[in-house]
């Protein structure tokens, strides 16, 4: 087996298990989540907040949130484009991961270089994301972890708000 053939094999299963995860993680109706007592789940954002988010991703194009890490660490995230994980994926096509586990740290990185455009105070809006790449892996470990955690949180959020402008649109 090729390198390239290995490689595209390696990323095609990093994309089945986070489908899968999702698919797990994420109930098939998030309404009918139920907790102790039979009472539905109080969903995790209000309606009118997921269709803010939806309506200005269809009309600007990108959503961004700031967002506060441990409630010390100020960050922004913005929405990543098609043409970004075009980037993203291509990225990755071209490089050999022998572990999965390095694959999906590299993901992480990447995701992060995409979308993270603000860090403490530092203006990252118009760094491009091959800069903002240097910058991330400069940062400690548990930092770049507790970005990649709320940058999840982030995505998970308006995962939810697509979901939830295509029902009412």
């Amino acid at each position: 087996m090729n390198t390239k053939t290995s490689n595209k094999k390696i990323v095609d299963e990093a994309i089945t298990i986070d489908d899968t995860t999702a698919q797990k993680d994420a109930p098939s109706n998030p309404d009918a989540a139920k907790v102790e007592g039979g009472a539905p789940a109080k969903p995790k954002y209000p309606k009118e907040e997921l269709l803010k988010i939806f309506d200005e991703m269809i009309f600007s194009g990108e959503y961004s949130e700031d967002v506060s890490i441990k409630g010390r660490l100020q960050v922004r995230f913005r929405s990543r484009s098609a043409a970004d994980m075009t980037d993203i994926s291509r990225d990755i096509d071209n490089k050999n991961f022998v572990m999965m586990a390095t694959l999906s740290e590299y993901r992480a990185l990447l995701n992060l270089s995409y979308s993270l455009i603000f860090y403490s105070g530092k203006d990252l809006t118009e760094v491009s994301p091959a800069e903002r790449q240097k910058f991330i892996s400069k940062l400690p470990g548990v930092i770049v972890g507790a970005l990649s955690d709320a940058l999840v949180k982030f995505d998970e959020k308006i995962d939810l708000a697509c979901r939830e402008g295509q029902e009412n649109f």
